[in-house]
Order: C-alpha cells, then sequence, then structure tokens
C-alpha cells in the first residue's frame, strides 16, 4: 500500500515515507540537469545512500541505456530519469519555440 504524503503530515513522516519507499538512506536527491549528470556522479549520490540522476532530455534511447548501464556498473542505488518532453516540444515554454 502507497502511503499519501499530505500538509497535515509532519514533514518527518514524510521524508521517512519517501526514503523507505524509494530505498534511500538519506533524503538526498540529485537535481537531473541535462548534460551535467554523468554517471559517476549519479552513482556517487548512490552510494552515499540518496538517489542520482539523469537529465535525459536530449539523450537518445541508445544513450539513456549506456547511461544507465554506466551508472549500474558502479552502483546498486536508486536513480531518477528526467525526460519533459514538454520543453522538446515548445509546450514547456507556453507555446513558444524557445524559453526566454
Amino acid at each position: 500500500m502507497v502511503e499519501r504524503s499530505t500538509s497535515l503530515q509532519p514533514i518527518h513522516e514524510r521524508v521517512d515515507n519517501f526514503c523507505r519507499r524509494f530505498g534511500l538512506q538519506v533524503p538526498i536527491l540529485q537535481a537531473p540537469m541535462a548534460s551535467a549528470s554523468p554517471p559517476s556522479l549519479a552513482a556517487a549520490v548512490a552510494n552515499a545512500g540518496g538517489m542520482g540522476a539523469h537529465g535525459a532530455l536530449m539523450t537518445s534511447p541508445q544513450g539513456i541505456r549506456q547511461w544507465a548501464n554506466d551508472f549500474r556498473s558502479q552502483s546498486n542505488g536508486s536513480f531518477q530519469l528526467n525526460m519533459d518532453t514538454g520543453f522538446a516540444t515548445g509546450e514547456g515554454c507556453h507555446g513558444r519555440a524557445t524559453c526566454a
């Protein structure tokens, strides 16, 4: 059963629930920034008990697989992939082709 987080639940309980749900030792999430999230950094975060990340917006499917394989060769920890497709289509920029 997934536990719900609410604003009425004390912050320490929400943090504990989040860490349990994702198998984390500490409530630290690496920011998934495109081109600035090498597997070695994500693995270091995961090996320290947090969740590593990869900003995969501009990464090909093969590149994502390679990144995940490189990560897995260095860590058994958790990682997240950020694939915000709204920016790729311009929708993340309120219909404009580029964000100012």
